[in-house]
């Protein structure tokens, strides 16, 4: 979790790249990124779907569904060759931002991508009234969770 009453690093975009908001067709791109992203990763072994486009397509229309989905905290970044990462965000009734998935396809990690979309869906969450944000992460993905503590988010016993 952490209080958006504290800045964040707001990375550059790298040369090449463009970031876009939620819109039409957003749902297999954000399946597809998402199924490439955990596909052979610990979060997969964990929970199986998250290695399919199949599985990940059922999770993002759930996502969708859901009376939570805020298309605000929804985003994908591109490069010369398509899509290659996106973020989801979800906000409670009380306002409480929740980070659902964070994906960068293996082939444009080392890019500074998920910071761009952690600083992006943060920013996002502050215009929405969010007064903090949480997300849940796996205990065994070292660079996600190292990447998370940069942010300022801190650990939590037990999912809220």
């Amino acid at each position: 979790m952490r209080s958006l009453s504290e800045p964040w690093p707001v990375p550059l975009l790298p040369r090449g790249h463009r970031v876009s908001p939620w819109g039409l067709g957003c749902l297999r791109i954000h399946a597809d990124i998402l199924a490439r992203s955990f596909d052979g990763t610990v979060d997969a072994d964990e929970i199986p779907s998250l290695s399919t486009f199949d599985g990940c397509l059922k999770v993002m229309k759930s996502v969708k569904r859901s009376p939570s989905f805020r298309a605000e905290a929804c985003w994908i970044i591109s490069d010369g060759s398509g899509p290659v990462a996106a973020i989801q965000g979800l906000q409670r009734d009380d306002g409480f931002g929740w980070i659902h998935n964070l994906g960068v396809i293996p082939e444009a990690r080392q890019r500074g991508l998920a910071k761009v979309l952690i600083s992006q869906v943060l920013t996002a969450f502050r215009y929405l009234g969010s007064s903090h944000v949480a997300l849940e992460s796996n205990a065994d993905n070292a660079a996600a969770n190292g990447l998370y503590a940069s942010f300022g988010f801190t650990s939590s016993p037990k999912p809220l």
